[in-house]
């Protein structure tokens, strides 16, 4: 958006002209203004704030923004688990794929937006591409280097939902260690025991593109401006996984802890518009406010999932759940060998 669609207007120093209700919120690292100023006298400015100012905190989550900025981070740090690792087709050669899906936490979890612009708990979605390579993959299949997987993936991607835009990135590198040895029986097969860990980079952008208009009953308010949350964190993932095969169908699954070496995510808001009545302009608003917070810590997780195989070619579908936070699903196509 250009300076000029936040630039506060000279009608706000015209106070002879207007009624102006405002309220302020927190210290300066989280400070939040929200200021609506009525321009028509004919127009009940009591009873557009007492509309307004509830929708208006509602959609862009401005009471609860640090839990809503926690659980981005949170969600940012989940959407891409697993995306970047095999985990049913034990491969003995090499892998390459790609995935995409979301995560969600805290009141997130139940996959809904509500009523309003933004999700209703912290919210990401990835994409990556990955490869692997056995350690072992032109050596005898007996040698102690086929117990050994090192993969890779990444990749930066955007997309949204109106009137919001995001980009996401991802990267990583995990090492997979097969405990325990494949058990290839034909028709079916047991994937052994492996453990696997690395380092996850994911970051998530959210940014406000265009107008949004926020209706009540009385009154339309069209904010238009800087809206952005900006999501970062670095982590290392510990897992124990196994899969079993039967004909075309491999179940696979597992568990584990992430720790959370940083995270962090960070607001900015400074809207501005009109507030219209039909045709007819009866005031302004502006919402300004920003807000941080960092993360650390340990948590639990178990994944499972579905794959189909065809051949070299696997589809698959892959579920997390972050004890006590929320979930995320992904889901992709694969070659190996």
């Amino acid at each position: 958006m250009s300076p000029a669609a936040v630039r506060p207007r000279l009608g706000w120093c015209m106070f002879t002209a207007f009624v102006a209700a405002s309220w302020a919120v927190g210290a300066p690292a989280n400070a939040q203004e929200v200021q609506i100023a009525v321009t028509d006298p004919t127009f009940d400015a009591a009873v557009l704030r007492s509309s307004l100012e509830p929708l208006v905190s509602d959609n862009f989550r401005l009471e609860d923004q640090a839990e809503f900025l926690e659980q981005m981070a949170h969600a940012t740090a989940l959407s891409a688990r697993g995306m970047g690792v095999d985990y049913a087709s034990s491969p003995q050669r090499f892998v390459l794929g790609g995935s995409l899906g979301p995560a969600l936490v805290g009141k997130g979890s139940s996959f809904g937006y509500g009523d309003g612009l933004l999700p209703q708990g912290g919210f990401a979605f990835q994409g990556a591409l990955m490869a692997g390579l056995n350690l072992g993959a032109f050596a005898d299949k007996d040698h102690p280097m086929r117990r050994f997987v090192l993969y890779g993936h990444g990749m930066a991607a955007g997309g949204g939902r109106e009137p919001f835009t995001a980009s996401a990135v991802n990267g990583g590198a995990h090492l997979q260690s097969q405990l325990l040895r494949v058990r290839d029986m034909g028709a079916a097969g047991w994937g052994g025991l492996a453990l696997t860990t690395g380092f996850d980079h994911t970051a998530y952008n959210l940014t406000l593109e265009r107008e949004a208009p926020i209706e009540t009953d009385v009154a339309t308010w069209m904010a238009d401006g800087v809206y952005e949350v900006r999501a970062v964190t670095n982590s290392v993932p510990v897992e124990l996984s196994t899969n079993m095969r039967a004909a075309f169908i491999t179940v696979f699954g597992g568990g584990g802890v992430d720790i959370l070496l940083t995270g962090a995510a960070e607001s900015e808001i400074n809207l501005l518009g009109d507030i219209t009545d039909g045709n007819r302009t009866v005031g302004e608003a502006l919402v300004t406010a920003s807000d941080s917070t960092d993360i650390t810590g340990v948590t639990p997780r178990g994944f499972g999932g579905l794959q189909l195989n065809i051949a070299m070619v696997k589809v698959y579908g892959q579920v997390n759940v972050a004890v006590g936070q929320g979930m995320g699903f992904h889901g992709g196509l694969r070659v190996a060998m």
